[in-house]
């Protein structure tokens, strides 16, 4: 009882060749079961899924809600430029000026994207969540009601710093 197995596990024992791994991941795991003569429960890997294992229905309903609001600011960042020569046209602005309805969102995203982790810190997740999809909803409302291409870039970029705090905080979340 007790004494240590002293074989070595073919993995070791093979040549690399170039351009090949020593083993592929399964044939590894399963000669150091066999060598320490585990078995996969003995390790806690999982064997077989009985109903205990299966995910609580709080938290699927949990994960739909946040990916809604993940889905709507994926969404957001691509559906606007097929409307851009449309909004040139509209607003009588230059399709260099419009492309920043685009270009400012996804800016707004990338400088709330690190911001996120300090809000949680400070304000707590759903806090944040609350926040992140208040600030994207007003920017919605506002960017239907603006009135000049200037004004539409500036709540499109309030919206991405909404959208900017949504998508990781899903992972956060989760």
């Amino acid at each position: 009882t007790g004494a240590p197995s002293m074989c070595v596990p073919r993995w070791r024992n093979r040549r690399r060749r170039p351009g090949r791994s020593e083993a592929t991941p399964g044939t590894v795991a399963d000669e150091m079961l066999a060598c320490q003569h585990l078995s996969a429960s003995d390790v806690g890997m999982p064997t077989k899924t009985t109903a205990d294992d299966r995910l609580d229905r709080e938290l699927v309903t949990l994960a739909a809600v946040l990916l809604v609001g993940a889905v709507a600011a994926l969404l957001d960042t691509t559906v606007v430029s097929v409307a851009l020569p449309r909004l040139s046209d509209e607003m009588g602005a230059p399709v260099a000026t419009v492309q920043w309805v685009s270009t400012g969102y996804l800016l707004a995203m990338a400088v709330a994207i690190p911001a996120m982790g300090w809000l949680v810190d400070r304000l707590g997740a759903r806090r944040t969540w609350l926040a992140a999809l208040w600030c994207f909803l007003v920017g919605s409302l506002l960017c239907g009601a603006a009135w000049s291409v200037e004004s539409l870039i500036a709540f499109r970029v309030l919206k991405g710093l909404g959208a900017g705090l949504v998508l990781p905080l899903v992972q956060a979340i989760l």
